[in-house]
Parts: structure tokens; sequence; C-alpha cells
């Protein structure tokens, strides 16, 4: 979906998403981006876990790291959090099955990360903090890295040097 159309449906109060700045100013919502692959397992799971995750109050915020993205989610009320940590667990793991597996239904954007679990050059993984979790999701393989950051909207920080 385009950013004109994710911001009207926002307007319009029709948007689950309207929280978590998910219109890209260069131009996609991922939410909406991910719906459009209905047929794609991976995308199917993305778009249910972020539904999940407004309806528990959660917000994310998307790191750029050289090699990859991470996201953070945190949960509004402290009696969440625990509901939180279950519901991206669950859902890293169901992408990691969908990928592992050769008869799920994928989007070519999909197929590409698939390659990159198999062959080693992907990494997924999840960890607990205190408010929230944070999903890593970083690879050896620079085209791999630009698709992660294209996915989450990951803007990297410019390196300065004093």
């Amino acid at each position: 979906m385009s950013a004109e159309a994710c911001k009207a449906k926002m307007a319009s109060g029709g948007c689950p998403y309207a929280d978590g700045a998910t219109a890209a100013a260069a131009g996609n919502c991922t939410m909406h981006s991910a719906a459009a692959h209905g047929d794609c397992a991976v995308c199917t799971d993305e778009t249910a876990c972020g539904e999940d995750l407004v309806q528990i109050g959660a917000h994310e915020q998307v790191v750029g790291l050289r090699n990859g993205t991470m996201i953070v989610y945190t949960a509004d009320n402290p009696e969440n959090v625990r509901e939180l940590q279950a519901a991206v667990a669950l859902y890293n793991n169901r992408v990691l099955s969908a990928l592992r597996n050769s008869k799920a239904q994928l989007c070519t954007s999909c197929k590409r990360l698939r390659g990159a679990l198999a062959s080693g050059k992907l990494v997924r993984q999840v960890v607990n903090v205190e408010r929230g979790c944070q999903l890593i999701i970083t690879s050896s393989d620079r085209a791999i890295v630009r698709q992660v950051h294209a996915t989450t909207n990951a803007q990297v920080a410019a390196r300065t040097h004093s």
C-alpha cells in the first residue's frame, strides 16, 4: 500500500497500526505491504503478529544495524510484558518454521530469506528485556541486510568520526 493510501486509512480510523508510525516517508507501509502478500505464510504471520501486538498495547521501535535490524517491542502496561514476550516468541517460531518448511508458500521476498536462513546467512533471535523484548535479525549477506532494512523501514545512522 502506498504511503498516501496508508495515511488515508489511518485518517479514517480504519488502520490498527496508526500508533506505530508504519507509513514510511519513502513510500510504503510495512504492515499493509505484508498484508498484500496474503498467500505468503511469513507475511501472513507478520500481519497477525502486528495485530496481536496492537491488542496487547505494545509499541515497536525499529533500529537499523550495519548487519540487520533490531526491533524493540515495549508494553505500555507492566502486566502485559509476559504476553508481549510470548506473542513475539510465538511469531518468531512460526516465521522460522515457515522459512524452514520447503512446502510453505512464500512470496518472492521471503523465498530469499529462506535461502539465506538455510545457508546460515540469516539469524533471527528474540531477547527478553524488562519492559518487553527485542527481535534481532542479522545477516552476513549485504543483499539480505538491504532487504531486511527495506522490509522493516530501518534507517542506519551515519557513522561519525571524531
